[in-house]
């Protein structure tokens, strides 16, 4: 499991640098008698630290006289290597160095040619003098006789993390070198590490035949290509089952953990995760598919989550996926699959189309696709352990009746009673926190004969035991809650994947604010241990456990406000997206794409429920509004599925028709499927020259004749841009006018002109600079570099 460099792909291989200096990559080593340097480089240089591992180890071995004669040939070794390329020695310290080179090419050439001569030079005593090296390239800032920064941070945690014989390179490093590498250099990626002080980094391994090339996951605070929610809450408990599920996972790739809702699956799936993560090469993966009602959406969703979309229509979304997963070594965690039935056969093809990625499941029920490994998650122990020792139920109640009753101290009774509740409760880790909840106002004892009373009336029925002590501890739970909080925890159910106080207060409250007290309601489900606040970047959310959510909405719907709540929902995230698109092409474009992917799984509820009650309005305006964003953050795939619905739709809503017909023809460019957008465009231009204002008919005709561009039919393309520049014109719209230019510099391109192209590039540039247009003005700049390379 250990992540090797064999198990690593080379991403190039490039110049020969035996022409420019002797030593590994010539004929012999370079006298450095007569080389000195008292100046130290300054600007854009790459640092190199090195450090003999195991010093104090090799010490203890060989003596004081031995090791200072290892040092000493060490050390001349070392300073060989960096004469040979340039290299400054900024200090030394003890058996570690600090040099700088003004061309990262050449810090690579002396580390690995320093390499290649400590592993080559026979060392008394059979002992081998191993070094681990890191590198970084950034700004050198001076400090007195030194250098200071956080540049050289970097490169000294780099070189921390390094393991002896190997060398490391930050992702900026490696991007300087990857096409200049000294001949049969290789380069590899590593991975995304997080490295004491300095945050999170890529690294990427240098190799060179002839030198070691395994080694163990880099000696940091763990690895951060990993994408696993923070948990608030301590584990407690399930040793044995943590065991048997990771056992099963070595040894099968497709392990299945089941049960009822409420049982734990998630939470021992995540504690799997963040305790195994590190013995995969790239990391663990955590999808949350509560929210994704569309099978057809888990290709889509698992790409999102590991920040990858598919913009092309010559790739499906799950071939796209499988080819990106072929050379990957990763843990993929697929959470609450029991509703995505039907989509098991892409986990099957997925583990068929590559070799070293394992797939965790959390369902109810099994895949049952070859090669699968089902657990079931049973519940947590609800007797003792070894006559005195709690069990594992009792040991959760007492760990969540802390959270809410700071102090708590059970006595004998107490804890009589805890024990009778878990058995009660059958162990399940849901109704456990639930009923721990009420540890605020009660005693153990008061809530054991209270619930007593709930689970009692609640045996009939054909639903499984637990099953039904889950339903009935929920409950109880909501038996509990004042009218007020009750609404709104019904209310809340309309959400998916949770939401910030602002829309939840915006949906959930009536337009007189009168049958909602909603703070204090909204801290009383908290309190019960009914919604929880979500640990991420960014506002406060509060969500639903899945069982919890399905318990609330049956509920509304059985109160007959399914219908009003979902319109609420919808009107309120259509205002969202309507919002939000006006500002995804200016400076507060992140928060704004940062906004969208969080309520991403709420949209797609609003979008859904509009498009099944024909609200042509909303389906339109979100359809049109989530284009740039689909564009930037994907996935172009469903956005085109979901644009296509919205204009299936009937009524009579001319500009939003025209808008969502822009955006299908932008999509379908962004793909490459150049055919589709001509129909999009002409239909959007033909509706808005009569319905339209002249920004919009100006916009659309600058958005067609890209594609008009790119299918050289220049004559119309060059007519939309100056009709779309007569109307900016006439509108003194600045920003029109310098779409136009950018649209002509795109032309120009096309045409094979780059003296025209690159002369509206500037225009452009020229004209976007004053405007907040970040997006644009670095298209711009993007245009203007790619006709300079031209001329």
């Amino acid at each position: 499991a250990d992540p090797g460099v064999a198990c690593y792909k080379p991403l190039s291989a490039g110049t020969d640098l035996s022409g420019k200096h002797p030593g590994r990559f010539g004929e012999k080593w370079r006298d450095t008698a007569d080389v000195t340097t008292t100046e130290l480089p300054t600007g854009t240089v790459t640092f190199l630290f090195t450090d003999i591992e195991g010093s104090t180890r090799l010490l203890q071995s060989v003596g004081n006289e031995g090791y200072g004669s290892f040092l000493e040939t060490h050390d001349s070794i070392i300073r060989d290597a960096l004469a040979a390329f340039d290299g400054v020695e900024v200090r030394t310290e003890g058996d570690s160095f600090f040099a700088v080179f003004t061309s990262a090419t050449d810090a690579v050439a002396a580390a690995l040619q320093a390499q290649l001569g400590l592993q080559e030079y026979e060392w008394p005593a059979s002992k081998d003098l191993r070094v681990r090296m890191g590198m970084h390239t950034g700004q050198a800032l001076l400090g007195g006789d030194n250098y200071m920064g956080l540049d050289v941070h970097r490169a000294a945690r780099i070189g921390d993390a390094a393991h002896g014989g190997q060398v490391l390179v930050s992702r900026t490093t490696a991007d300087l070198v990857k096409r200049s590498l000294p001949a049969g250099a290789l380069l590899f990626e590593v991975g995304e590490f997080r490295l004491k002080d300095v945050g999170s980094e890529h690294l990427y391994q240098v190799g060179l035949e002839g030198l070691l090339t395994q080694f163990p996951a880099p000696r940091s605070l763990g690895q951060t290509g990993s994408q696993l929610p923070h948990q608030l809450t301590t584990f407690v408990g399930r040793e044995d089952q943590l065991q048997e599920v990771s056992a099963q996972l070595r040894a099968n790739r497709l392990v299945t953990l089941t049960g009822p809702g409420g049982t734990g699956k998630t939470r021992l799936a995540l504690k799997i995760a963040e305790e195994t993560g590190r013995s995969y090469r790239d990391g663990a993966f955590f999808v949350a598919l509560s929210g994704v009602g569309d099978p057809d959406l888990l290709d889509l969703t698992i790409l999102k989550e590991l920040g990858l979309q598919t913009s092309s229509a010559e790739i499906t979304p799950s071939d796209h996926l499988k080819s990106y997963l072929a050379e990957k070594h990763l843990l993929l965690v697929l959470d609450n699959f029991e509703h995505l039935m039907g989509s098991e056969t892409l986990v099957a093809d997925v583990l068929a189309a590559t070799g070293d990625v394992t797939v965790l499941v959390t369902s109810r029920t099994p895949l049952r696709i070859r090669g699968e490994r089902e657990i079931m998650v049973p519940p947590l122990g609800t007797t003792h352990v070894d006559g005195d020792q709690p069990s594992e139920g009792a040991l959760l109640f007492a760990e969540r009746a802390e959270a809410v009753r700071s102090g708590f101290d059970p006595t004998a009774e107490d804890l009589e009673a805890i024990e009778s509740l878990v058995e009660k409760l059958d162990g399940l880790p849901l109704a456990i926190e639930l009923a721990a909840s009420r540890m605020k106002i009660l005693s153990p004892g008061q809530i054991l004969e209270r619930l007593d009373n709930k689970l009692l009336a609640s045996r009939a029925g054909d639903l499984p035991s637990r099953q039904r002590t889950i339903t009935a501890t929920i409950a109880w739970s909501y038996d509990l809650l004042g009218p007020s909080a009750r609404r709104l925890f019904e209310r809340l159910s309309v959400f998916v994947g949770g939401s910030t106080i602002e829309e939840i207060e915006v949906v959930c409250t009536s337009d007189d604010e009168s049958d909602i007290d909603f703070l204090d309601s909204l801290s009383e489900l908290a309190d019960h241990n009914l919604i929880r606040e979500t640990a991420a970047d960014g506002p406060t959310r509060f969500s639903m456990l899945h069982v919890v959510r399905e318990f609330a909405y049956e509920t509304l719907v059985d109160r007959a406000e399914e219908r009003e709540y979902r319109a609420r929902h919808t009107h309120a995230f259509t205002e969202l997206v309507d919002t939000a698109q006006a500002e995804l092409l200016t400076s507060s474009r992140i928060k704004w794409l940062d906004r969208l992917s969080a309520e991403h799984d709420n949209i797609r509820a609003a979008l859904d429920w509009a498009v099944d009650r024909g609200d042509a309005a909303s389906a339109l305006t979100i359809a049109a509004g989530m284009w740039r964003y689909w564009q930037t953050r994907g996935p172009l795939p469903e956005a085109m599925e979901r644009v296509t619905e919205a204009l299936s739709l009937e009524g009579d809503y001319p500009v939003l028709r025209a808008k969502a017909l822009e955006a299908a023809g932008g999509i379908a460019y962004w793909r490459g499927d150049l055919p589709a957008t001509f129909g999009p465009y002409e239909e959007a231009v033909s509706i808005l020259r009569e319905h339209g204002s002249s920004a919009d008919l100006a916009m659309a005709l600058y958005n067609q004749s890209f594609a008009l561009a790119a299918a050289q039919d220049f004559d119309h393309a060059a007519a939309a841009l100056d009709e779309s520049m007569e109307l900016s014109v006439a509108a003194d719209d600045a920003h029109g006018i310098a779409r136009v230019h950018w649209g002509r510099f795109d032309l120009a391109w096309y045409e094979g002109n780059p003296e025209a192209s690159a002369h509206h590039a500037r225009l452009a540039i020229e004209r976007f600079e004053p405007l907040d247009a970040p997006f644009d003005l670095g298209w711009a700049h993007f245009a203007l570099g790619d006709s300079l390379m031209k001329l």
